[in-house]
């Protein structure tokens, strides 16, 4: 009888532990610069699988550049100077924003609590100012007056790709954070920019798994 409540005992601590190394398999995130380089919302979903190890995420992100009252940047239209000088004609669009859409994968490699995490994702992104000149940009050239430009009538639909890596940090409660390195892939299928093609930048991530 004594044998059978130690087993009991231990079965029931050994099922407590084992839990307790099982990763969240929801969450909820915002983030700065994670799938874009604005500031997103997404849902993750780990299928059980090798501890969870697979993550599946949809995201929703906002970015802007604002010149009017102050200069912020955070839009995949991104002019690094000395690139757009080089490569391609300088174009700004003053007080711009985007509406991004997009989903990703990723893997997380550790324990419950601490966790290296490399991801990759895709979106399909809406500017309020059109300047993805995909299907013009052949006849246009590299170096198009921007009167030429503006006569192209380009779209207002772009996409892009990134590839992240990171470290992540699961409170037992369910909160969450986590901090890396993005590249951006700024012109991902069918868009092509006068501007910048690819951009690094750190991110930050704030959650709750549950």
């Amino acid at each position: 009888m004594l044998a059978l409540v130690v087993l009991a005992q231990t079965w029931g601590l050994s099922s407590i532990e084992a839990k307790a190394q099982v990763r969240p398999q929801r969450a909820v995130q915002v983030s700065v610069a994670a799938q874009s380089k604005g500031f997103e919302l997404s849902y993750e979903y780990r299928p059980d699988f090798a501890n969870r190890l697979l993550g599946f995420k949809g995201f929703v992100g906002y970015g802007m550049q604002k010149t009017t009252g102050g200069t912020w940047t955070f839009t995949t239209h991104y002019l690094n100077h000395k690139e757009s000088f080089e490569k391609r004609s300088l174009i700004s669009a003053p007080d711009h924003n985007e509406v991004s859409f997009g989903g990703e994968v990723n893997i997380l490699l550790g324990g419950r609590r601490h966790a290296a995490e490399i991801g990759a994702g895709i979106a399909v992104d809406h500017f309020s100012h059109a300047m993805n000149y995909y299907s013009k940009h052949k006849d246009l050239g590299t170096h198009p007056k921007l009167k030429t430009l503006e006569q192209a009538k380009p779209s207002k639909w772009a996409s892009h790709a990134y590839l992240r890596a990171g470290y992540r940090y699961t409170h037992g409660s369910g909160l969450m954070a986590g901090i890396g390195i993005n590249y951006l892939q700024l012109q991902g299928p069918f868009t092509y920019f006068y501007s910048s093609t690819q951009s690094w930048m750190p991110y930050l991530m704030l959650g709750y798994a549950f």
